[in-house]
């Protein structure tokens, strides 16, 4: 009896200890994975949640981009002869019939809530969802645009081939941005 236990604490003694080695091997794979993950993404002064809320902003707009009101705007904009002029019909028609607010109202629900492109003309709503809308907006016009985040605000970079635009409505920008 004694013999047999001493065989079976021996076996269970080695596999402690391949186990305890397995997992510590484990344990320095998963960590290196993480810290590889951190330093190839490219943050460029964004914090790991900017980066996680941008790429939720751009799949709002992405799922905009063949809404009614995001093509009526982009379709009639086009018309336009030169991408300074269509772009810039964008900026005007957001900016004329905007209603950027923080009322009181609005302040509880902005941070959980982006009013949908029907909204925007008939609430108060925020500078994140223009800029949302006008991501969209200018997708659906075949333009590259990128949402930027900065700290309590959302605006808009608008790409041609050759010049890119800074579109904030909340700061009454429309501008080219010197490269």
């Amino acid at each position: 009896m004694n013999e047999r236990f001493k065989n079976w604490f021996g076996r269970e003694k080695r596999n402690l200890k391949n186990g305890i080695f397995i997992g510590f091997i484990t344990s320095i794979i998963i960590f290196t994975i993480i810290l590889v993950a951190f330093l190839i993404i490219p943050f460029s002064n964004q914090s790991l949640m900017d980066v996680a809320i941008k790429s939720s902003f751009e799949v709002i707009s992405d799922n905009w981009e063949n809404d009614f009101v995001v093509v009526s705007i982009g379709d009639l904009c086009s018309l336009n002869e030169n991408d300074f002029d269509k772009i810039a019909c964008v900026y005007n028609f957001l900016w004329d019939n905007s209603r950027i607010g923080h009322d009181t109202k609005l302040k509880q629900y902005s941070n959980l809530l982006i009013a949908e492109p029907k909204y925007l003309f008939s609430e108060s709503v925020m500078c994140r969802d223009y800029a949302i809308m006008a991501c969209a907006i200018y997708n659906h016009m075949g333009y590259d645009c990128d949402l930027i985040i900065v700290p309590h605000h959302v605006y808009s970079e608008v790409s041609t081939e050759s010049k890119t635009y800074k579109v904030d409505l909340a700061q009454y920008k429309f501008e080219e941005i010197e490269e």
